[in-house]
């Protein structure tokens, strides 16, 4: 009996320990030169964005309390042409409930140039027509201190 107690503590402590320092080897990539870097080699990146830190379309604050996260699993990084830098954009589409919609695709991009600003776009989408019901853009800052900013940036290698 107490080597069964033993040995499932044992497993438990060893989970414990392995879940803390799998959690310590994230790392905040602060700026789009590391989350650059972090792609190209292979890393996972996750983004945690948080709209009250942000600005809509018209440089207004946000008032949303919505957070959210993307995962950088595909991935482009082009040169926008007509602004002549960077950016690196992932994207997803999810099927969600709204209050005003019902069910809807939510199409997401993220966005991130080599001044370290971000664009959220947001577009709700009728699964039955693909008519574009809403679209919502946002601008926020990289998080790269202390300080609250739009979009956090994780290394999870």
């Amino acid at each position: 009996m107490f080597r069964r107690i033993l040995s499932q503590l044992f497993l438990f402590l060893f989970v414990v320990n392995a879940q803390i320092a799998y959690a310590a080897t994230h790392t905040l990539l602060p700026s789009y030169g590391e989350l650059s870097k972090a792609l190209i080699q292979g890393d996972e990146v996750r983004a945690i964005i948080t709209l009250k830190h942000c600005t809509d379309h018209a440089g207004q604050a946000v008032k949303n309390e919505l957070t959210g996260g993307l995962n950088f699993t595909q991935f482009n990084k082009y040169l926008l042409s007509d602004e002549k830098r960077f950016t690196i954009a992932t994207s997803t589409n999810m099927l969600v409930k709204t209050p005003n919609y019902g069910h809807v695709y939510n199409y997401v991009r993220l966005r991130i140039f080599e001044d370290n600003s971000a664009e959220l776009l947001s577009e709700f989408i009728d699964p039955k027509n693909f008519n574009i019901l809403k679209t919502a853009s946002y601008h926020c800052h990289l998080k790269n201190s202390d300080e609250p900013a739009g979009v956090s940036l994780y290394d999870l290698a």
